[in-house]
């Protein structure tokens, strides 16, 4: 019963990594130790801080801003598609006219300000394969 109270909540590092964001955790705890993620829109420095569904998280990833909504704690480090289903993008990459940025790194594209509102996010896809029961 302890366990399913604890698996609301994830660490920040841990849950970057889960996601397959970065590739070690190490490298996750850096990005939160330079300042370089948020949590509901607060920069958060501590790795040790946690996330649970329903937060918003925002970070640098491979010069892009990625936000996402967080979906689910994760419980191991598995593969792509399962690590898909922690997370849902609220601004995806779209091809939105040029002039309508409101990032100075990204003149092509629109991504969001961090003073934005929260999005909801819809699961679209298909729920995972359970196999043959």
């Amino acid at each position: 019963m302890a366990d399913e109270a604890a698996g609301a909540v994830q660490r920040v590092d841990r849950w970057l990594w889960f996601a397959r964001f970065v590739k070690t955790r190490a490298l996750a705890q850096r990005l939160v130790v330079k300042g370089k993620v948020r949590v509901n829109r607060t920069r958060i420095t501590k790795p040790s801080h946690t996330v649970s569904p329903g937060d918003v998280v925002s970070f640098m990833n491979r010069d892009q801003i990625k936000v996402v909504e967080v979906v689910a704690v994760g419980t191991r480090r598995g593969p792509a598609p399962e690590a898909r289903l922690l997370y849902c993008e609220i601004n995806p990459d779209s091809g939105i006219a040029a002039g309508t940025a409101t990032h100075h790194m990204m003149p092509d594209k629109r991504t969001s300000t961090l003073d934005d509102a929260p999005r909801k996010c819809k699961f679209t896809g298909d729920p995972p394969d359970k196999g043959n029961i």
